[in-house]
């Protein structure tokens, strides 16, 4: 097994080892033996090409992004986004004072945005965990500003997964 430290791949996941890390991305680590250059490498190529598919574009989380509001481009701070619904061709980003429709897919949104701090809860919401007032585990609900959000059955376990409970 090889060890230097902790290896930190895209959206901010740590390992404790290599292995572990090429495990979760389906590479599988073989050395027998010592480990010549010619395999470190091949593992170092591997982890890169790891990276580059599970951080898809390569793109940092973003912290705020532009949309177009009439002829004019208007700032929006994620840490300021309630949170996203989608309606038909386009995503509501739904903040404190406005709702902003934007021509991008929730995936791709989501995708921009900082990881475990937004999480999708269903096939058409995305949540501001930070504005999360309250979670219905009975109702599959969410409950952030004034609005009740849905939270799918599938999505609750990805859900759970973020929340800190005592």
């Amino acid at each position: 097994m090889v060890t230097t430290g902790t290896f930190v791949f895209a959206r901010g996941k740590e390992w404790p080892d290599l292995a572990s890390a090429l495990d979760e991305v389906g590479f599988a680590l073989v050395v027998s033996g010592g480990a010549d250059k010619q395999v470190a490498e091949a593992l170092r190529q591997a982890s890169d090409a790891a990276v580059e598919e599970m951080s898809g574009s390569g793109e940092q989380p973003l912290d705020h992004f532009y949309t177009k509001v009439g002829n004019k481009l208007r700032r929006i701070e994620s840490r300021d986004i309630r949170y996203i619904e989608v309606e038909g061709k386009y995503s509501a980003v739904v903040t404190g004072d406005r709702r902003y429709n934007v021509k991008v897919s929730l995936k791709e949104l989501l995708d921009k945005l900082p990881v475990g701090e937004f999480v999708r809860v269903s096939r058409n919401h995305v949540v501001n965990l930070a504005r999360v007032e309250h979670i219905d585990v009975l109702q599959y609900a969410v409950r952030v500003a004034d609005r009740e959000l849905p939270v799918s059955r599938t999505y609750k376990e990805n859900l759970m997964r973020y929340v800190r409970l005592l």
